[in-house]
């Protein structure tokens, strides 16, 4: 396929999105945020895990890793965390809204940093406290 002919097609594509978006057919039923000109619907999840997948999780931890979560998230990213879940005292997973603007890869840096630095200050480790890799997953629909 020439290049020509596929941009006759994106060209015939897009103006069907914009018929389609001004006759409010294609975004009708799906809850669409707008930013700037995008209509977005960015549902992620994260998934982290301890060092070596240690069960060091307490209810204590867990109470401050909240604190933590909502704070980065919410508060200095505009996210909206929908669910936190712990699981077997070594994996934490977050369910969250973004918005286009958002950087996912210094927002999950900065969690795990910031998270990490203040569960071994207060409750005394000494080591790392995250994994170094993680799991995003996202869950919008089309």
């Amino acid at each position: 396929m020439t290049f020509v002919k596929l941009s006759i097609i994106i060209i015939a594509y897009y103006s069907l999105i914009v018929k389609l978006h001004r006759k409010k057919i294609m975004f009708k039923n799906i809850d669409y945020k707008v930013f700037k000109h995008s209509n977005y619907n960015l549902v992620l999840t994260l998934i982290v895990e301890t060092l070596d997948k240690k069960k060091i999780i307490s209810k204590d931890i867990e109470i401050e890793l909240t604190k933590v979560i909502y704070n980065i998230f919410e508060n200095h990213n505009k996210c909206v965390i929908s669910k936190i879940v712990f699981e077997e005292e070594s994996i934490l997973i977050i369910n969250f809204q973004s918005t286009p603007n958002i950087f996912l890869s210094s927002l999950i840096s900065n969690f795990k940093t910031v998270s990490s630095r203040r569960i071994r200050k207060k409750f005394h480790m000494d080591e790392y406290f995250w994994e170094q890799k993680y799991y995003l997953h996202s869950n919008s629909a089309f």
